[in-house]
């Protein structure tokens, strides 16, 4: 997972995310005494739902970013805690009654490590429930990416440079839990398609997280702040849609239980 996000503009640029979350989390059927570990928790806001949720359980919530989980410990209960953790790194054994985790996993590009592990750390009949981006997710935004790495200004920059997204079909996923030793596993695809209404919505989503991983190839501000105007300017014109700018999302959505 990247640690170059900035916790604060991720929380104030993250709605779409933060809908979808809700949604998932929602659709839980809560004891209310589960012990829970959040992964890719990012800015806290939906693991501190998870925790309002726990009468007598707890939440975790890990991320790779320190700015993330500095702006997550704003949120910190008496059941709510934060780490910063790279979720390939998991080293609990039957800890936890419930793995979460939403707009995360894409990130994940070790999925077999990082699955392994949580399956040591989730106690007999734990339960995993993520929500993640799938296989033809954001393909306006990552087609402007893809161009602008590609242009002759900037391409030298990306030699050799390794694409930091993991998004599967469903089909794949549940082949990839089946093998990490998970059983019960279901994965469904599911459409979130996105008008956002003006460029001042918009921009901050692609500014502020997608395109955060390519601006660190870049040492010289000036070369850097070129490359994101030219990739917010074509991404922007890929998009636009009466009323806004439209951006599919294709979300996996997964279930699965250890034995």
């Amino acid at each position: 997972m990247t640690k170059g996000f900035d916790g604060e503009r991720y929380s104030r640029s993250s709605r779409p995310q933060k809908e979808i979350g809700r949604s998932v989390i929602d659709s839980i059927k809560w004891r209310g005494d589960e012990r829970v570990v959040d992964l890719g928790c990012g800015d806290g806001k939906l693991t501190a739902e998870i925790a309002s949720r726990l009468s007598s359980g707890s939440v975790l919530g890990l991320d790779s970013s320190a700015s993330m989980i500095e702006a997550a410990r704003k949120h910190r209960a008496e059941n709510l805690s934060f780490q910063v953790m790279d979720v390939t790194h998991l080293s609990f054994v039957e800890e936890f009654d419930l793995a979460f985790s939403n707009a995360a996993l894409h990130w994940v590009l070790d999925q077999r490590t990082m699955l392994g592990n949580l399956r040591q750390g989730l106690k007999h009949r734990g339960r995993l429930r993520v929500n993640f981006a799938g296989d033809g997710n954001c393909p306006n935004l990552l087609e402007g990416m893809r161009r602008k790495m590609a242009d002759e200004r900037f391409r030298e920059r990306f030699r050799g440079f390794r694409w930091p997204w993991y998004m599967p079909s469903a089909q794949e996923y549940a082949r990839v839990l089946e093998e990490a030793g998970f059983e019960q596993i279901e994965v469904w695809s599911e459409r979130a398609d996105r008008l956002f209404s003006s460029e001042k919505e918009y921009r901050p989503f692609i500014e502020n997280m997608a395109i955060v991983p390519l601006l660190d190839q870049f040492e010289d501000l000036g070369e850097r702040d070129a490359f994101r105007q030219a990739v917010l300017t074509e991404i922007m014109d890929l998009s636009r849609a009466p009323g806004g700018f439209y951006e599919p999302f294709l979300r996996i959505n997964a279930s699965a239980v250890r034995p």
